[in-house]
């Protein structure tokens, strides 16, 4: 099981590679985190947002969210 810490995101606004402004460009259903899904759907599994952004700039796409306390208790 997870830690108790829970698992907070916030959203990135500006490029990892460039700096430059970011805009969002594709979402799926929220999602459980890998490993955390359950036996039966909808099992009460938290789910989190799985969105993708591209910069204006340079044109990287990357994760639109960056995920607190994600691998707290990774087994590997």
């Amino acid at each position: 099981m997870r830690d108790a810490k829970p698992i907070t995101y916030r959203e990135r606004i500006y490029c990892r590679l460039c700096g430059a402004r970011m805009s969002k460009v594709f979402a799926l259903a929220p999602t459980p985190i890998a490993n955390e899904y359950a036996a039966k759907p909808d099992h009460g599994s938290a789910k989190y947002p799985l969105e993708l952004s591209q910069c204006s700039r340079c044109g990287h796409i990357q994760q639109r969210l960056t995920f607190d306390n994600l691998f707290a208790d990774y087994k590997y």
